[in-house]
């Protein structure tokens, strides 16, 4: 039996929108999984250690870093020394942790993500957070000299724990916390790091200064120059502000009495306040120049140059930036220290790792005399991209100019013999 027009045309419809419920319920399928599933639940394992073992072997991940040829060549080809070239992120697999402070043993944690990075002359500090809330943050300390793991360091809580800063002066490590909602800005003595010992002690890292910075909404990151404390909050949609705080002959920053809800907190005090773009994940000085990083989500990272001796610390915007240039995805915290620059990801978690794109296993790191040379090359290709722009917008004008004269009689025939290609086209009739 034969359907007539009116239910062929009908069933075509129901095909049409169960295929389109169906890629929509794929759609959202995904997200679900590679969004919020991954970031709730942790994946079994037999590890009874912190692992050391990457996601990519070097073969592989050379083949991945292509993509970014420039940034292929400046960290992977140019020469390096002990101390350069690239880290294997700890932890990807497994991180030996405490499930709370008062836990009894050690716990393993599969979900352990990156944050902040901290470079001093012997280690190299990388912070991360358990993405599923059930671990105490920590921080991962490397040999910078044989870029071998050493140990972990159990923090108090499971803060975010943003970003890292190192006082070189007094030989503090600085870390973002939190703490009743509030943005904290803490520090561990290196000496206490050095004899800290996770599996001897079973309990969290003491901190020697612990501090409310009430000014800032959120310590997303920081850094430190100069006998100074930089805390910055990162937005995804609006500017984000940095605070600059003066140090204190004992190591601290300078405090004072902050009255919040009828009650007396002792807080940090800033000295200067800055807005910061959008989307700012870390921030490092180099001389008279600041470095900033920038990324959201699965959208490719921005390392962006300021030029600080203009700025004068009091606003940081995009349109005034130096340069900014291209980086793989999820860029958090760069470092600066002895000339060289150090990058680290977070997109090798396991909550992002099977995202689209390089999911960046190692910490990189560039030496500056590298990057100089990048940004020149980079300037280079920006001027004559605008000097192209340019002269394809006068090439444009001037062919507006022709055309316009070519609908004068008395100019027609001479533009027909000169330039008979900027003449209007002509529409031919097939017939009369």
């Amino acid at each position: 039996m034969y359907k007539n027009a009116e239910e062929r045309s009908k069933d075509r419809r129901i095909r049409i929108i169960f295929l389109i419920l169906t890629v929509s319920l794929l759609i959202v399928g995904y997200i679900y999984y590679e969004f919020e599933y991954r970031g709730m639940v942790e994946i079994p394992t037999n590890a009874t250690s912190t692992s050391t073992r990457p996601l990519y072997s070097m073969e592989a991940f050379r083949k991945e870093l292509r993509h970014y040829p420039k940034l292929y060549k400046a960290t992977l080809e140019a020469p390096v020394d002990s101390k350069s070239g690239t880290y294997v992120i700890p932890g990807l697999h497994s991180t030996e942790t405490l499930s709370s402070n008062k836990a009894n043993d050690t716990s393993i944690c599969t979900s352990m993500t990156p944050q902040g990075i901290a470079v001093c002359d012997e280690y190299i500090f990388v912070s991360a957070y358990c993405h599923t809330k059930q671990h105490n943050s920590v921080i991962y300390v490397i040999d910078r000299d044989t870029h071998r793991f050493i140990k972990e360091i159990v923090l108090p809580g499971k803060p975010h724990v943003g970003s890292l800063a190192y006082d070189d002066d007094r030989d503090n490590l600085w870390v973002c916390g939190s703490g009743s909602g509030l943005a904290q800005a803490n520090a561990i003595s290196l000496d206490r790091i050095k004899e800290y010992s996770l599996r001897r002690e079973k309990k969290p890292i003491s901190y020697v200064f612990q501090n409310y910075v009430l000014e800032i909404r959120r310590s997303s990151f920081m850094t430190y120059k100069d006998d100074h404390l930089y805390i910055g909050y990162f937005h995804s949609s609006q500017n984000g502000v940095l605070k600059k705080y003066a140090m204190e002959l004992g190591g601290n920053i300078q405090n004072t009495i902050f009255q919040l809800n009828g009650m007396d907190i002792e807080s940090g005090l800033a000295i200067t306040s800055a807005t910061i773009p959008k989307q700012t994940q870390g921030m490092a000085f180099y001389y008279d120049k600041l470095f900033m990083s920038q990324s959201l989500g699965i959208l490719p990272s921005q390392l962006v140059l300021f030029d600080d001796s203009i700025n004068q610390g009091k606003e940081y915007q995009k349109d005034a930036a130096m340069l900014s240039f291209k980086l793989p995805r999820m860029l958090e915290q760069i470092y600066i220290y002895d000339d060289q620059i150090y990058m680290l990801f977070e997109s090798a978690a396991y909550a992002y790792r099977d995202l689209p794109s390089i999911s960046v296993d190692r910490i990189l790191t560039m030496n500056i005399s590298e990057l100089r040379r990048l940004v020149n090359e980079e300037l280079q290709e920006q001027q004559e991209a605008r000097k192209q722009e340019i002269r394809m917008k006068k090439e444009a004008m001037k062919t507006v100019r022709w055309r316009k004269l070519s609908k004068l009689p008395w100019i027609t025939k001479q533009v027909e013999f000169l330039s008979p290609h900027l003449l209007p086209e002509k529409k031919w009739k097939l017939f009369s």
